[in-house]
């Protein structure tokens, strides 16, 4: 199964207001915010991080461990967008069926 967002923000690849919907309508959501925006900033640096150091690393085991620890900054930083965007879509399915817990 495929899932996309296009360009004007509708979502493709899902039945709307299911769970992974909610899920995806989350990463719009997170991507928007001032946390999302500042943390996906912060993503795409240790990202560049990760293979500027791994390049130096074939020269120095210094910047082996430097790669290392961008690459483990960086996965956290997905891990956490994708642990927020299922929390924020249980919680808005269960909005949406009227319970409140």
């Amino acid at each position: 199964m495929t899932v996309f967002v296009d360009e004007s923000g509708k979502i493709h690849g899902v039945n709307e207001y299911t769970l992974p919907w909610f899920h995806e309508r989350g990463h719009i959501e997170y991507q928007n915010s001032e946390k999302g925006m500042k943390n996906s900033y912060t993503a795409q640096s240790l990202f560049k991080l990760t293979i500027a150091f791994t390049v130096l690393g074939l020269f120095s085991n210094f910047f082996k461990l430097l790669a290392l620890a961008a690459f483990l900054g960086w996965l956290g930083f997905g891990i956490y967008e994708e642990i927020w965007c299922w929390n924020y879509a249980y919680k808005r399915k269960r909005a949406m069926e009227g319970k409140t817990k």
